[in-house]
């Protein structure tokens, strides 16, 4: 058991001084701020088919930082049937800690969207006046009382799953453990006639502003 909250531990993950290897999902925090349990593992305590040692098998990662680890014991002599018994153990725990990433996104998206209902449609950023980026409208970014202003990342029904943090000195960091696959910002309206793609959001600002045409953010 040591072993395996080591493997944790260097991984910045610390799930308790035990784990359950039950074939089951379980969740935990992944740092002190962590408050919607964003650890997660899902572990197997097995044996050898041929000699009857004990082995365990554990996937585990972090929903924040969308990261998957495996650990395996070290120092068994492991046959063809223990090998594939592994791998379907492995595939197993990474569905179910997918369909729990559903769940997380869907718990963060809450978080984000009553953030986002916070902000206001008006703002400055010492950002943006570097980029000579100073009117706003059409953009549809929002900002806080801190020089910060944000991106969301909606879906193609217009959910909001997340936001792209931009702060005043250009660092920029979407919201820990929201969705951002399949998600992009619309600046201005897409019309049937012309719009754009870019790849970030002062290169879409620019662009959007220079034609008037609608921008797609990715």
């Amino acid at each position: 058991m040591n072993e395996i909250l080591g493997a944790f531990q260097e991984k910045g993950l610390n799930p308790g001084s035990t784990i359950t290897l039950d074939g089951k999902i379980h969740r935990f925090k992944a740092d002190k701020s962590d408050t919607k349990n964003s650890g997660w593992y899902v572990g197997w305590q097995n044996h050898t088919q041929l000699g009857g040692e004990i082995f365990q098998v554990v996937v585990y990662g972090n929903y924040k930082e969308g990261v998957t680890h495996q650990y395996q014991t070290e120092g068994r002599k492991y046959s063809a049937h223990d090998r594939k018994a592994i791998k379907e153990q492995i595939e197993k725990a990474k569905k179910a800690a997918e369909a729990q990433r559903e769940v997380s996104w869907r718990e963060v998206a809450e978080d984000v969207r009553k953030m986002w209902d916070s902000f206001s449609e008006e703002g400055s950023s010492q950002y943006l006046t570097r980029k000579q980026i100073e009117n706003f409208n059409g953009l549809n970014i929002r900002f806080d009382d801190k020089g910060n202003f944000y991106v969301p990342a909606r879906d193609f029904d217009g959910k909001i799953w997340s936001f792209e943090k931009i702060q005043y000195d250009g660092t920029k960091r979407f919201h820990p453990g929201g969705r951002v696959q399949g998600c992009f910002h619309i600046l201005g309206k897409l019309s049937g006639h012309r719009y754009y793609f870019a790849e970030g959001f002062s290169t879409s600002a620019s662009i959007a502003i220079a034609t008037g045409e609608g921008v797609v953010c990715c």
